[in-house]
């Protein structure tokens, strides 16, 4: 993995680089200000709804009520929908950035939990700490990312984030016993049927024939538009060390066909 400042690179098990585009303070300040004004409007409609319940529930029981509610709003806001829209709360949509793990995988419950938990240390001090570190440290994080091993980046193409789940433990490529098995399987559930090509392989890399392979692998497991995303990706360096493509060749069909060729002729 190699680190620059405003970016991170890390290479996955398939030798493809992933650039994650990290989020600099100012964009993290914008959406944290985005999301504190959508809080604030929640908090003071729960605080509205509470003061006409406090003549039935009586004091304490509005005291109870109010604590707990602000408590969830502070904490949970964050977690649900980092856990619930892929790491975006509303105000981080809205400036295209998202809460990914530190090797470029979709946050996990775990980590979001951590990463929001400590934002209690911080708030009593109005987030200056989180401000002055996601300004100075080198990969933008405050406290409860570095704890949590999360990073905030700017909105990845689709390719990227196709590439961060293959680079999950379980995005190995299969066993060379299941490998023509698994390539076998994808290549006969792609959208149409066609015809085997007919490509000459010759300038393939050893690298192009193991990504062909671990893309067929999980073929059927990733979704339909990361999957496009990632083979648009994949095949752009496929053609450029291929012989002669033929121009009805979709760039699924391209890669299939190297990951089949790899697996079944070596």
């Amino acid at each position: 993995m190699q680190d620059y400042h405003d970016r991170l690179t890390i290479s996955t098990p398939e030798a493809v680089d992933v650039v994650l585009d990290l989020a600099g303070p100012g964009t993290r300040i914008s959406s944290g200000a985005i999301d504190l004004a959508l809080q604030t409007l929640v908090g003071v409609i729960g605080a509205i709804a509470l003061v006409g319940l406090s003549g039935p529930l009586g004091a304490e029981w509005t005291t109870v009520l109010g604590s707990v509610g602000a408590f969830a709003l502070i904490f949970f806001y964050d977690v649900a929908w980092e856990l619930l829209n892929d790491g975006r709360t509303p105000g981080k949509s809205f400036l295209g950035l998202r809460v990914v793990r530190d090797d470029g995988r979709r946050v996990d419950g775990g980590s979001s939990v951590l990463r929001n938990l400590l934002r209690l240390i911080e708030l009593p001090l109005f987030y200056a700490p989180g401000i002055i570190l996601v300004t100075l440290t080198r990969k933008h994080q405050r406290i409860g990312d570095m704890v949590a091993g999360t990073l905030v980046v700017r909105e990845p193409r689709r390719a990227s984030r196709a590439l961060a789940h293959a680079a999950a433990p379980d995005a190995a490529a299969p066993p060379d016993g299941s490998a023509a098995d698994e390539v076998r399987d994808a290549w006969s559930r792609p959208p149409s049927a066609p015809e085997a090509l007919r490509l000459d392989t010759a300038g393939l890399t050893d690298h192009d024939r193991s990504t062909a392979r671990a893309f067929a692998s999980r073929y059927r497991t990733l979704d339909p538009r990361e999957r496009t995303a990632l083979a648009t990706a994949i095949a752009s360096g496929l053609r450029e060390r291929l012989g002669a493509v033929p121009p009805q060749a979709t760039d699924e069909q391209l890669i299939l066909e190297v990951a089949r060729g790899a697996s079944l002729r070596g």
